[in-house]
């Protein structure tokens, strides 16, 4: 101690206030009293703890115990699922009561791709170390297998039992189940992120690492479109859909846009390049919401009935875009980023799940959110919806795949 301090003294003129320490801790009578201000509001601690308890889910399936990280429907009728996960597993289950039919053993690493055929009789299923394998749904056995490089991407022919494939090193498979006819489409050096067989059957577009899309014809196996460069992404492709017709491509990009392709004339006829907001939202649920650079386009989707199409961003928000006119309809708002998005087969209506566990249901008319299901205590990765829209199938870093059906849904007010 200083000797300056060592000659500060009091005086009774300095002292404010005595307080007296007594040698007992404050009795449960005495705390209550002290409480006696603070007022709780029970029906907020109800609507709290139902939030957290709530779940709209049917079925829940719950044999994998690691994170899900696909789902496929039997496109038929919605009775059977396939699901992948972390645990190097895939299962064939019943969606009423989640009953294993069988397991599609044999995966060397995570399983991240799964997919029904046409017909509903066969199922694929691929880990990440390329292992791919297709399965009798009818019996559970496996009729073929295939060992590529490390896969992006799996699914089939939209009419006949042929099966698509994009690897970590830019190649694009093709093989005929069960014979394994197989045919191969040259990389030009980056990964194929993302692929999907045209509605005529006669081309596959895909896209890649390095922002480019490109149109394959599956019988000379030579691409029919090819976009890079200035017109292509400036960043990786992540998602890619197809118009009914065949004539349009519409592709999202973690540059944050998307992309209208002419398949006829080879060119970008279109582009969604939305305003990034000036401050980030502030909700704790979204990361991507909080970066410096642009918000990556997570999925897009061609309406069946209207000219529109859904662009889904990681930062929550989904853009119903009119395709015609290339303008904004409705800009719809979820509390957390859009992992996946799916328009009903026959009505205007586009489903979405997100990285929060939540799965809506929006009006692409009016751009208002009609149903919510919740239910999962993690992430969504993936999910699936039927044809008629009453069955809808996901995977959840939680753990499970749930199964939710539209009479159970939470409508909106």
């Amino acid at each position: 101690m200083d000797e300056d301090e060592e000659d500060v003294l009091l005086n009774e003129d300095d002292i404010q206030e005595v307080i007296e320490l007594g040698d007992e801790s404050e009795q449960p009578d005495e705390l209550a009293d002290d409480m006696d201000g603070l007022v709780v509001n029970e029906d907020d601690l109800l609507e709290e703890d139902s939030l957290l308890e709530r779940d709209d889910a049917a079925m829940v399936f719950k044999e994998h115990g690691k994170s899900v990280f696909c789902v496929s429907l039997d496109p038929t009728d919605a009775s059977v699922a396939v699901s992948g996960g972390e645990d190097d597993r895939a299962f064939a289950w019943k969606v009423d009561d989640g009953r294993p039919l069988f397991e599609c053993k044999g995966h060397k690493d995570s399983v991240t791709c799964t997919s029904f055929s046409h017909d509903g009789k066969l199922i694929a299923t691929g880990d990440m170390s390329g292992v791919v394998k297709a399965w009798q749904v009818s019996n559970g056995n496996e009729i073929w297998s295939f060992e590529c490089g490390d896969l992006e991407w799996l699914c089939w022919h939209p009419l006949s039992h042929v099966l698509l494939a994009g690897t970590a090193a830019g190649e694009l498979w093709m093989w005929k189940v069960p014979s394994g006819n197989c045919k191969t489409f040259q990389s030009h050096g980056v990964p194929t992120t993302c692929g999907k067989v045209m509605p005529d059957g006669k081309q596959m577009a895909a896209g890649y690492a390095d922002g480019s899309v490109k149109a394959w014809d599956l019988k000379s196996a030579s691409p029919t479109v090819h976009i890079s460069g200035h017109d292509g992404h400036l960043d990786g492709v992540t998602c890619i859909d197809c118009s009914d017709d065949g004539s349009l491509l519409l592709t999202g990009s973690m540059d944050g846009s998307a992309k209208l392709i002419s398949t006829s004339s080879n060119k970008v006829v279109g582009s969604l390049v939305r305003k990034q907001p000036e401050e980030p939202r502030n909700d704790g649920l979204n990361d991507a919401s909080k970066s410096d650079g642009p918000v990556g386009v997570e999925a897009v989707g061609f309406c069946r009935v209207l000219p529109v199409a859904a662009v889904g961003y990681l930062d929550g928000q989904l853009i119903i875009w009119d395709v015609p006119s290339q303008r904004v309809r409705h800009c719809c708002e979820h509390m957390s980023g859009i992992v996946r998005l799916q328009w009903h087969a026959s009505q205007p209506l586009v489903y979405t799940c997100t990285l929060d566990g939540i799965v809506c249901l929006w009006d692409g008319r009016t751009g208002q959110l009609q149903m919510q299901w919740q239910g999962h205590t993690n992430q969504i990765l993936d999910m699936a919806v039927s044809r008629d829209g009453n069955v809808i199938v996901t995977g959840s870093d939680d753990g499970t795949a749930r199964v939710f059906r539209q009479q159970q849904a939470a409508s909106i007010n």
